[in-house]
């Protein structure tokens, strides 16, 4: 049997299914038919159950998140369901009780942690934005910090902290010997100028009372149904700001021809629900600065499945918005 990390995506999701399938023994539920969503990191599959039902199951990658952080993302969830104008999905107990089960099958070489969701209804996001859904993505935001401003996580509430410039990887960052040599000397400049200007900002932030963030809520990880917007994949929520939560939104649309209208309409929806969190010019743009620094150093740590697919050409790209967000940072 060929090893699971020389495997495609594909290839590892077909060893995944018996997984998920035995994870749903664990379950309640009378399946009919499993179906993939994606395998880019988590395992994600439709199941389809005997009543006309439809779940999520996500088999999550290993070692990316803790047991701690999973309950925290399913405590989180359990409190938005008393929220009206929020739809977000429902986590769904196993047989036991427990909402995280673990779960083996041959050719995987470790069990997996298995969670259960409510399935939502609806579409992606257009391609290219649409201003009028980036309005209701930045209201649905607002709605989400409007809550956490008022929740008391229960006793035991786990979430990591988001006051790291990067958050995996080698702690020496884009610059450390391992990844120094990827780049020209004005990249590496232009990295260095932003790092310290984006560290100096997260101290600075979090010299304040942080507060409950989705951390990744971007065009990608909503569905449009019936004019509103529903939230989804919450397991990398943290303890941070809204100007951090932003910035994360934002930084997916970059490279769209409309970014400005974007986000204008996200500015516009969100500031119909609450007050904008900038608290000075060019703080949002070093943020989403600081998302893709992160994330390319996410990368490059080979933490990310088929990143060498891609690779050159997000890099080649990324390089000009560094420079282009310094820029933006120092009005």
């Amino acid at each position: 049997m060929k090893p699971f990390d020389q495997l495609t995506i594909r290839g590892k999701a077909r060893r995944l299914r018996p997984l998920a399938l035995s994870a749903l023994e664990q379950y309640d539920l009378d399946v009919e038919r499993l179906e993939l969503v994606r395998n880019d990191l988590n395992g994600i599959f439709r199941v389809r159950t005997a009543d006309g039902r439809s779940y999520l199951l996500r088999v999550c990658l290993p070692n990316h998140h803790t047991l701690e952080t999973l309950q925290a993302e399913v405590a989180w969830l359990q409190a938005l369901e008393a929220e009206p104008d929020i739809a977000a999905p429902a986590p769904i107990p196993a047989a036991n009780g427990e909402h995280i089960v673990t779960a083996s099958a041959p050719g995987v070489p470790e069990p997996r942690r298995c969670m259960v969701f409510s399935w939502l209804p609806g579409r992606p996001f257009q391609r290219p934005g649409v201003p009028e859904e980036f309005e209701l993505l930045g209201r649905l935001m607002a709605r989400l910090h409007d809550h956490t401003d008022r929740w008391q996580p229960p006793e035991g509430f786990t979430a990591r902290r988001l006051d790291r410039l990067y958050s995996i990887g080698d702690p020496a960052g884009l610059l450390g010997a391992v990844n120094r040599e990827r780049f020209d000397g004005e990249t590496q400049h232009a990295i260095a100028e932003l790092e310290a200007r984006i560290i100096a900002e997260m101290d600075r932030l979090f010299e304040g009372r942080p507060q409950v963030i989705h951390a990744d809520l971007h065009h990608g990880n909503v569905k449009l149904y019936r004019g509103t917007v529903q939230p989804l994949d919450f397991e990398d929520l943290g303890w941070g700001f809204p100007v951090q939560d932003i910035a994360i939104s934002l930084f997916y649309s970059l490279n769209n021809p409309r970014f400005p209208e974007l986000r204008e309409a996200f500015q516009r929806g969100y500031t119909a629900i609450r007050s904008w969190p900038e608290e000075r010019a060019g703080q949002i743009n070093l943020l989403i600065a600081q998302r893709g620094l992160d994330l390319l150093h996410y990368m490059l740590s080979s933490a990310f499945p088929g990143a060498e697919q891609w690779f050159p050409a997000f890099v080649n790209d990324i390089h000009g918005r560094y420079r282009e967000m310094a820029g933006l940072a120092a009005r």
